[in-house]
């Protein structure tokens, strides 16, 4: 019974190292074989033990394989393969909907517009407008500031 308790361990953390460690299936093999053979150790023992092995597989891949990614972005390898979310700039955080500007470059429909003192990159809603036009904000959505331009009547 110790012995398919220890396969049965060592398969976890070799499914877990396979997750963290590039072996091309070599280590996931290994831990294959030594479910397989923790399996056969425990049917030897009892039918019961043996669908207690099978059931606790059950619950422990998925978990080898869930904690194994958490790891992973941790890890050198992980960091290199794993892509980081961006960082936020606070650029578009200061500017706000209704803001006035103009436009640093002709804005056909993309361009920069200097508002707010700072230069933005910019989508014009509509028409081409022209460097130098005065543009207003219309909406800012995540990385698009979107500009219309600045009528007499507003």
């Amino acid at each position: 019974m110790t012995m398919a308790i220890v396969l049965m361990l060592v398969a976890f953390g070799l499914v877990l190292l396979e997750t963290i460690i590039p072996s091309f299936g070599l280590l996931g093999l290994l831990a294959a074989t030594c479910y397989a053979f923790a399996l056969i150790e425990a049917f030897a023992v009892e039918a019961a033990t043996g669908w207690t092995f099978v059931a606790l597989g059950v619950i422990l891949l998925p978990l080898a394989l869930l904690l194994g990614f958490r790891v992973l972005p941790m890890t050198p390898l992980g960091r290199a393969l794993v892509l980081q979310p961006p960082k936020a700039s606070g650029h578009q955080s200061s500017i706000a909907c209704g803001m006035q500007g103009q436009a640093v470059t002709d804005l056909r429909p993309a361009g920069t517009a200097l508002i707010g003192g700072q230069r933005v990159d910019v989508v014009s809603v509509g028409a081409f407008i022209s460097n130098g036009c005065a543009v207003r904000v219309l909406q800012v959505e995540a990385m698009r500031v979107l500009v219309v331009p600045e009528t007499k009547e507003s």
